[in-house]
């Protein structure tokens, strides 16, 4: 499947996406950090709805991040405050 163009227009730092998954609302895709394997999401669109679904996600990521749970949780290594979130 080839890379939408939603990816390419995007900065993702030091990320390299290998492989689109799936695409919908969010675009979901792996790739790799440095050595270590990552998620890609990126929301498509503008809806409000799915725009708030995202943020919430994001934020939940963030909190996460500074305040560990007890149980294992995905690592967040890039977000912006509306869009891409990698994991």
């Amino acid at each position: 499947m080839s890379r939408p163009p939603e990816l390419t227009a995007l900065d993702l730092g030091d990320v390299t996406v290998d492989e689109v998954l799936r695409t919908s609302k969010k675009i979901l895709a792996t790739g790799h950090h440095g050595d270590l394997p990552v998620i890609v999401k990126v929301l498509r669109g503008d809806e409000d709805f799915w725009a708030a679904r995202f943020a919430h996600e994001i934020r939940t990521c963030k909190a996460f991040s500074e305040h560990p749970p007890p149980v294992r949780v995905p690592r967040l290594v890039h977000a912006d405050s509306h869009r891409v979130l990698v994991v």
